[in-house]
C-alpha cells in the first residue's frame, strides 16, 4: 500500500512551489496575433490573418467593395 492523500498532497505542493519558482505566468497572444495579420484589403485596409484563405478575400471583396475585383483588394494574394 503506498500513496494516500498526504503524499498527493505534498506532490502537488511541490509542483506548484516549482511551478512559482520559474516563473512562469500565463502568456498573451495578442502581440501573435497582430504580427500574424499580415494581409490587408486595399480599399478599405482592414487587415486579416495570415491563415485566410482566397474564398474569405473574394467573400470580403463581393460583400464590401461591389464596384472591385477580389484581385483589387488583395493584389498579392489572388491571381488575376
Amino acid at each position: 500500500m503506498g500513496g494516500g492523500n498526504g503524499c498527493k498532497a505534498k506532490k502537488a505542493q511541490e509542483r506548484k512551489a516549482a511551478h512559482a519558482q520559474t516563473g512562469s505566468k500565463a502568456k498573451s497572444q495578442l502581440k501573435s496575433n497582430a504580427k500574424a495579420q499580415n494581409i490587408i484589403c486595399q480599399q478599405c485596409k482592414q487587415s486579416f490573418m495570415c491563415t485566410t484563405n482566397e474564398g474569405q478575400m473574394r467573400q470580403h471583396a463581393e460583400s464590401r467593395h461591389p464596384t472591385y475585383t477580389a484581385h483589387d483588394c488583395f493584389p498579392d494574394h489572388i491571381p488575376a
